[in-house]
C-alpha cells in the first residue's frame, strides 16, 4: 500500500518537472500543426523583411495613383512568409515622382504620367537628355481623362480665355496637363492653384471660373457635382482648330454618363483628351539586388493582374493591357521578360487605331452636326499614327 503511494508520487513529481518541456514543445509546432523547428531568429525576421520589400512612390491620399498603389499592397502582400512585401509611400506630385525615381535613396517604383518624360526634357534638356535610359515602364496602369468642370455660363474651352481655372496644386499632373493643354490650344487662362475641396466651393459660388482634373475616371470629387449646381462639362472636340496637334501628345477619349449621371444625360457622353498613368522603375543594373526585388515584384504583379479586375478594386484595373506600349518609354527588362514568355505581347499600333477609330465614329455619332466628315476623320487618323510610328521607332532605335 506504502509502497504504491510512494511510485504514484514520484510519478507525479516527474510529470511536474517535464511540464515546461511538453509547453515548449507545443508552443514550437503551434501553428502549422506539423513542424517543430523553433521560430527564426530576430536577425533572421530582419532579413525575411527586407530582402523581398519594395517601396512605391505614390501621391496624396485622394490620388488614383495611391488607390493603385493601395491595391497593390493588398493583392500581392505576403504576410507570412515575407515573399513579397509592398508598401505604398505618401508623395506629393507626378513630377515630383519622378524626381525621387531618379534620387531618392530607397525608393524602387514610382507612378507617374507618361507625359513626365517629355515634361522633363522640355525643363532641362542636358540634364534630362537621356532621362528614359534611367526611369523605365513596367505597365501603364490607366488612362486619365482630362475633367473640366466650369460654371454654365461658360459654353466652350475658347470661353475660357482670361478666365480663372483651378489647375490643383503647382508642379502636380494635373496643372502640368492643363498648361501643356492651354499652351497647344492658344487659350491664355489665368491658373489659380486651390485644395480642391476648396476649389469646388468656389466654383459652385462663382468665385473661379472652371476646374481642371486629369484623373481616372470616375473621380469622386467631381461625381459630388449636381447640375443645381450651375455647372457642367466643356469638350475637348476633334472640331477644335489645334486638335490634331493634341493628338500628338494625348489620346481621345470620352466621360460618360456611367461615370458622371448628374452632369451627363442617358446614352450620352462628352469628348475629352486623356494620358496616361504608368507604373515605372529606376533602370537597376540587372545583377543588383535591388533589380531582383523589383523582378520579384514585377513577377507576381504580372501573374496575378486577374485579381485586380474585380470589386471592390477601382474599376480603371478592368482596362488595363500588360502589353501595351507607351511613346518614349523604354520596358524595365524584368517587365519585357514576363511578356515575352509569356507570349501576351499584341501589336501595339492595332489596340491603338482600334480605340482612335472607335472615339471618332462614337463623337461623329452623338455630334451628327459638327461639320466633321469623313475627310476630316480620315485626316486625324492619319496624323496620328504618323506621330505614334515615328514615336515608336524613335523609342525602339534607343
Amino acid at each position: 500500500m506504502i509502497r504504491r503511494y510512494l511510485i504514484r508520487c514520484i510519478g507525479i513529481l516527474v510529470l511536474f518537472c517535464m511540464l515546461p518541456f511538453l509547453s515548449l514543445f507545443a508552443e514550437q509546432r503551434q501553428g502549422t500543426g506539423i513542424s517543430s523547428t523553433p521560430a527564426a531568429s530576430e536577425s533572421e525576421e530582419r532579413t525575411q523583411i527586407n530582402s523581398n520589400t519594395v517601396i512605391i512612390m505614390a501621391s496624396g491620399s485622394g490620388s488614383v495613383f495611391t488607390r493603385f498603389a493601395e491595391e497593390m499592397q493588398q493583392v500581392l502582400d505576403d504576410k507570412e512568409g515575407y515573399s513579397l512585401r509592398v508598401l505604398p509611400l505618401i508623395g506629393n506630385s507626378g513630377e515630383q515622382n519622378m524626381l525621387d525615381l531618379l534620387y531618392l535613396k530607397n525608393i524602387d517604383m514610382g507612378i507617374t504620367d507618361d507625359s513626365m518624360m517629355r515634361h522633363f526634357k522640355e525643363m532641362n534638356p542636358t540634364r534630362y537628355k537621356n532621362i528614359e535610359t534611367r526611369v523605365q515602364l513596367i505597365a501603364k496602369l490607366l488612362d486619365n481623362e482630362l475633367h473640366i468642370v466650369a460654371r454654365n455660363e461658360i459654353k466652350s474651352v475658347a470661353d475660357l480665355r482670361g478666365k480663372k481655372v483651378n489647375f490643383y496644386q503647382a508642379k502636380s499632373s494635373t496643372a502640368i496637363f492643363a498648361e501643356h493643354l492651354f499652351r497647344i490650344l492658344g487659350i491664355a487662362v489665368v491658373p489659380v492653384y486651390y485644395h480642391q475641396d476648396v476649389a469646388n466651393r468656389m466654383l459652385k459660388n462663382g468665385e473661379i471660373d472652371a476646374i481642371v482634373r486629369a484623373n481616372g475616371a470616375p473621380v469622386p470629387f467631381v461625381q459630388q457635382f449636381k447640375k443645381s449646381d450651375g455647372v457642367h462639362f466643356l469638350a475637348i472636340e476633334p472640331t477644335l482648330k489645334s486638335y490634331d496637334q493634341l493628338l500628338e501628345y494625348y489620346s481621345p477619349a470620352f466621360l460618360k454618363h456611367e461615370d458622371y449621371p448628374e452632369l451627363i444625360g442617358e446614352g450620352q457622353s462628352v469628348p475629352t483628351v486623356a494620358n496616361a498613368t504608368v507604373l515605372a522603375s529606376f533602370a537597376w543594373p540587372g545583377n543588383s539586388d535591388r533589380y531582383r526585388k523589383v523582378a520579384n515584384f514585377v513577377n507576381r504583379f504580372f501573374d496575378n493582374i486577374d485579381s485586380f479586375m474585380v470589386e471592390p478594386h477601382h474599376p480603371k484595373w478592368r482596362e488595363i493591357n500588360l502589353a501595351a506600349t507607351v511613346p518614349g518609354w523604354q520596358r524595365f527588362k524584368a517587365a519585357e521578360d514576363w511578356l515575352s514568355s509569356h507570349k501576351t505581347r499584341t501589336a501595339a499600333g492595332t489596340s491603338v487605331r482600334d480605340a482612335l477609330e472607335k472615339f471618332l465614329a462614337e463623337y461623329k455619332k452623338n455630334n451628327p452636326n459638327s461639320g466633321l466628315d469623313d475627310q476630316q476623320i480620315q485626316v486625324l487618323t492619319v496624323k496620328f499614327f504618323e506621330w505614334w510610328n515615328a514615336r515608336k521607332a524613335s523609342s525602339t532605335a534607343r
